[in-house]
């Protein structure tokens, strides 16, 4: 840079340098039986994550789970819902849940498994993602369609490979939802 020239001003900076980029965030996770399962792997795919999983766990839980765990979380943390697979609950208890996180990115994952409300559930959870600016899907049906038998060890819960997929479809779902 020449004596002569001006620094460029801020608003004449590439716009890549104006946004820094979330490569860590802090999540809180919570979930049913596939979060348990897969754990390890999103615990090293989302370092310092939060788990709060248990087998069995229903959606109706979930805006009591959210706001036990509000205490914790800061104003930029990100929330992952995996609730669905157990089949209770539906567009009520997520939009409470929502509503409870407040202005938090918030991370719905859908469900894959051989049940019968599960397209019914699907279809709950596209519908809190389109309500709500701060809500994105991890997409979870989609990434493991067709790849059932192989990844599934009974129809539902992921074996070793399908738990990574699992917490690579989170991970990549967050950082997409930050960034």
């Amino acid at each position: 840079m020449s004596p002569n020239s001006k620094k460029p001003t801020r608003a004449q900076q590439p716009a890549s340098r104006d946004k820094k980029r979330v490569t860590n965030p802090k999540v809180t996770m919570i979930g049913d039986s596939i979060t348990v399962r897969s754990t390890p792997s999103l615990q090293a795919a989302l370092p310092g994550i939060t788990i709060d999983g248990q087998v069995g766990r229903q959606l109706t839980t979930a805006p009591g789970l959210v706001q036990q765990h509000l205490s914790s979380m800061g104003p930029n943390d990100v929330l992952v819902i995996a609730l669905g697979t157990n089949g209770n609950g539906g567009l009520s208890d997520f939009n409470t849940a929502i509503s409870e996180a407040g202005n938090r990115k918030v991370v719905l994952v859908n469900t894959d498994c051989a049940r019968p409300w599960t397209a019914s559930m699907n279809r709950t959870i596209q519908q809190a993602v389109r309500s709500h600016a701060n809500v994105s899907l991890a997409d979870w049906h989609a990434t493991i369609a067709g790849k059932e038998g192989a990844l599934l060890v009974d129809g539902v819960h992921p074996g070793p490979q399908g738990q990574q997929l699992f917490a690579r479809t989170v991970a990549n779902a967050v950082h997409k939802a930050v960034n």
